[in-house]
C-alpha cells in the first residue's frame, strides 16, 4: 500500500522486464500506429519514409517494435535507379504482408490494426539494450 498522499498504489521496483524475441523468430504483428515522417538523414523534405510501431499480437510482454518503410522517390528514378528499385521492393514487401493493396497507388489511411508477420531481428537501443527489430516482413502464402 502506497504513503498516504502517494500518487501510485504500486511498487516500480517490482515490475517485470519487457521481453525481446529471440533472433529469426517469426511473430505475428499488428499495426499499432503509423506516419510519413522526412528521413533526416536526407537532407531533403521530399525524401521520406513510413514510420510504423508494431505490437507483437500473442506475446504480452514483448516490447513494440518500430520499423521505416522508405517511400520511393520518382527523383531517385532518374538519379540513382538501384537505390528506387530497393526501395519499391521493400515498399511492396510490406505491403503484401499486411495485404496492402497498392495496384491503385498505395493508401496508408486504414492502416492501424492491420496484420502481419515479420521475422524478427535483435539490435540495440540508445542505452546498450536488446530490443527487437523488423529483420523481414513476412509474405503470406
Amino acid at each position: 500500500m502506497a504513503d498516504e498522499g502517494s500518487i501510485l498504489d504500486i511498487r516500480l521496483d517490482e515490475l517485470p522486464d519487457l521481453e525481446v524475441v529471440d533472433d529469426d523468430t517469426e511473430i505475428t504483428v499488428s499495426i499499432k500506429s503509423h506516419d510519413v515522417v522526412p528521413v533526416k538523414s536526407a537532407n531533403d523534405p521530399e525524401v521520406t519514409q513510413i514510420s510504423v510501431r508494431l505490437e507483437p499480437t500473442e506475446l504480452e510482454l514483448v516490447d513494440d517494435i518500430y520499423a521505416y518503410v522508405p517511400i520511393p522517390n520518382a527523383k531517385d528514378q532518374t538519379r540513382d535507379k538501384k537505390t528506387f528499385v530497393k526501395q519499391c521492393q521493400r515498399l511492396k514487401a510490406f505491403c503484401d504482408c499486411f495485404g496492402i493493396d497498392y495496384s491503385t497507388g498505395v493508401n496508408l489511411a486504414d492502416l492501424n490494426g492491420s496484420q502481419g508477420s515479420i521475422i524478427a531481428g535483435i539490435d540495440k537501443d540508445l542505452e546498450g539494450r536488446d530490443r527487437n527489430r523488423v529483420k523481414r516482413w513476412v509474405t503470406p502464402a
